[in-house]
């Protein structure tokens, strides 16, 4: 198998390394945002492994940024305080709320 070969993977092979749907991959693919770009080899949808592995990393930089920004409000909180959920719509007003202890 030359080294191009390897370079490419099939559209099975991504369903599989992201553990989507193959309708989630055809909408995904078909709205073209957010998504690795693709090939169409002897009329199949293939993908450049470094296109998939620069995606999963940059949804990484995106999970990492928005865990970050939610430890960073969590922390405006002094510690020993109580931080409570927003109470959900529709509930009545003595339900209780979630709560977590800062510290």
């Amino acid at each position: 198998m030359s080294d191009t070969q390897c370079n490419i993977i099939s559209r099975q092979v991504l369903l599989e390394w992201l553990g989507v749907s193959d309708s989630t991959e055809r909408r995904k693919r078909k709205e073209g945002r957010s998504w690795p770009p693709h090939l169409m080899i002897a009329g199949k949808v293939c993908y450049r492994r470094s296109a998939v592995e620069d995606f999963i990393r940059a949804q990484e930089a995106i999970c990492q940024k928005v865990i970050s920004e939610a430890h960073g409000k969590a922390s405006a909180v002094p510690e020993g305080q109580v931080r409570h959920a927003p109470r959900a719509e529709g509930i009545d007003s003595g339900a209780v709320r979630s709560a977590e202890v800062i510290g």
